[in-house]
């Protein structure tokens, strides 16, 4: 089959029903909560009560359970809903076999286990995993069968049957808090080394967990790990080995050692920023939210430049008369005494949050004094020169920095506006003033017709610590027509900082961009993106145009339209808009890769190809 054949199958494959992303327990900012993420499998679109209510019953025996009862407000648990197209899961083992057509494709029986649950569709259930608010890979599956299973790996995996709960909780305990079944298979022996697990030990002296032995009725039990012979748990009955039980000593101190590493007692510190400017003479405070339990008898201690100025409280006041004009170090320590943990190696439980603070006697002022662009009235696609004047109005110099210029549908910049760009200006001392020249900047072809604000914003980015921040854009009232009938391909980009709206960084939590396709004079019909990395000449024919991107694996890979793909096809709506969002998770790639989009526009009704855009440049990065 031809690739372009090969494309147009594709166009009229099944395409997965959309989800449903909720938060069903938020106990504050995902930057420093411990997020579950639970997903459903083998439950239809009018099962999804049964899931959400699944999932509140889950949750709430959770944090019934120890340790997580004490550390409760150290989560979140957020919940992402696919339906599937029949109830259940498969039944490979059953006579004759059953089989299920789920998102996830759950099975029993897995690696010839009976009772191991498992799903085998991980590449989507990342994806939707991954548009949860945070999920930092503990996400849990819930399979809607009422035959007893689970097991985990990547994904802690269990039936919703009467054991529910506690089945999920033991699966959690191997995919969150790595730890080891403590069950065995009769006249198994280990010949191994040490085991990994913090609840399983080759040493019959248990001297693993010697920090625990004698108390809580932890000692050295053999069999666990699926061995009779030569291995020794912590605990003759805990929840690691049957349900119903509590998690003994050794193992809840494992869990909770593994929370420390995503959720700190410090939370929610003011100021938010970790580089402070006090101007003299003025008093700043310093606080935080304190997350450790009160079982914990946390220790607090604030200390300026190294040396302890106030302890048990979770603020402090700097005075900048009180000390000198420079940068010092400022930082709280708490220390969570936990009865849960003994024995903390790396200094899990005692944690630091430090603000630079830079004490001054003046700051400087930025104002855009003046904005000029070179029209006022102009359709979007097409592009305009602006003319900036900025003038530092403090008393102190002003580094250099970015003046960004921006679209506003109102006089409020905010993170939903547009992005055009930015320009650079150089240090600036008292009363002086920059004009950087004329630049030239594109207005996007889908922002919608109208009256718009164009604008420019002094140090958008905050880099420089000023006093008065509250003056630093310059906004012009511009009319916007209708662009041309297209179509365009283009990257959306919000007032988020830093810029950087061409580049994806995978080494971030979720690298994302929202190719977004414009083409005015054909609202209703279809769009696709195609995705590659093979560069854009000679390019590929369709359909009497000629898109420019020369296909290649990657290109495959998005034709797919699954996963981080399921938005790169879809109908452009009344104004003729397109909008996809490219989130990069679970997508092979080896090295740095410089990639390009390109869209084409079908008749909606025969696939007539009505137009094809020019490539975008997408740098992928590290």
């Amino acid at each position: 089959m031809s690739r372009r054949l090969a494309a147009c199958a594709l166009l009229l494959a099944p395409v997965l029903p959309g989800q449903t992303v909720r938060t069903i327990v938020d106990n504050g900012p995902t930057s420093n909560r411990y997020d579950i993420v639970i997903l459903g499998d083998g439950y239809r679109d009018v099962e999804q009560a049964r899931f959400d209510a699944d999932c509140m019953t889950f949750a709430a025996a959770l944090f019934q359970k120890e340790p997580y009862r004490t550390f409760s407000r150290y989560f979140n648990v957020h919940t992402v809903f696919r339906p599937s197209r029949e109830s259940g899961a498969d039944h490979p083992d059953a006579n004759p076999p059953i089989v299920r057509d789920t998102v996830y494709d759950a099975t029993y029986n897995t690696g010839g286990t009976a009772r191991c649950l498992y799903i085998r569709n991980t590449s989507q259930a990342l994806a939707d995993a991954a548009l949860a608010p945070a999920n930092e890979g503990r996400v849990l599956v819930l399979v809607n069968d009422p035959r007893y299973g689970g097991c985990a790996s990547t994904f802690a995996v269990s039936y919703n049957g009467t054991s529910m709960t506690e089945v999920q909780i033991h699966e959690m305990g191997h995919s969150v808090g790595g730890l080891a079944d403590e069950y065995w298979n009769a006249g198994q022996r280990w010949n191994g080394g040490e085991p990994g697990e913090p609840n399983a030990t080759a040493n019959s002296s248990g001297s693993k967990w010697s920090h625990w032995l004698g108390s809580n009725g932890i000692g050295a039990f053999q069999g666990c790990r699926y061995c009779e012979f030569g291995l020794w748990r912590p605990h003759d009955n805990c929840l690691m080995r049957n349900l119903g039980r509590p998690h003994c000593a050794v193992c809840s101190e494992a869990l909770v050692l593994r929370t420390h590493r995503s959720a700190i007692a410090i939370d929610q510190p003011q100021p938010a920023a970790t580089t402070v400017s006090v101007p003299r003479p003025s008093r700043q405070t310093f606080s935080f939210t304190n997350l450790a339990p009160q079982s914990s008898n946390a220790a607090i201690t604030w200390r300026l430049d190294g040396v302890q100025v106030a302890s048990a409280t979770t603020s402090y006041a700097l005075d900048s008369t009180a000390v000198s004009v420079g940068r010092h170090q400022l930082e709280v320590e708490v220390l969570d005494r936990t009865p849960f943990v003994r024995h903390d190696p790396t200094g899990l439980l005692r944690q630091v949050h430090r603000w630079t603070v830079d004490v001054t006697d003046a700051r400087p002022d930025l104002v855009v004094t003046a904005f000029a662009p070179s029209a006022t009235s102009f359709a979007a696609g097409g592009a305009i020169d602006l003319a900036t004047t900025v003038r530092n109005a403090g008393t102190a110099a002003a580094p250099a920095h970015e003046v960004a210029h921006f679209l506003s549908a109102d006089q409020v910049l905010g993170s939903d506006d547009v992005y055009l760009g930015s320009v650079s200006v150089g240090a600036l001392q008292p009363n002086q003033s920059a004009s950087p020249g004329r630049t030239a900047v594109r207005i996007p072809a889908f922002v919608q017709p109208g009256t718009w604000y164009l604008g420019a914003a002094a140090d958008f980015a905050g880099a420089v610590g000023e006093s008065d921040e509250g003056n630093n854009a310059h906004l012009v009232p511009v009319q916007i027509g209708q662009p041309a009938c297209g179509p365009v391909l283009e990257l959306r980009d919000p007032m988020l900082w830093p810029k950087d709206h061409k580049t994806l960084h995978l080494a971030s939590l979720l690298p994302f961009a929202q190719p977004t396709v414009t083409s005015r004079c054909t609202p209703g019909d279809t769009y696709l993106i195609v995705w590659g990395a093979s560069g854009r000449s000679p390019g590929t024919p369709i359909g009497g145009y000629v898109v420019p991107l020369n296909l290649d694996p990657l290109s495959e890979l998005s034709l797919s339209f699954r996963g981080p793909f399921a938005s790169f096809i879809g109908a452009l709506d009344a104004q003729g808009i397109g909008r996809a969002s490219f989130p990069l998770v679970g997508v092979p790639y080896v090295g740095d890769l410089d990639t390009d989009l390109a869209a084409v526009v079908f008749a909606g009704s025969d696939w007539r190809v009505l137009g094809v855009t020019g490539a975008v440049g997408l740098a992928l990065r590290q």
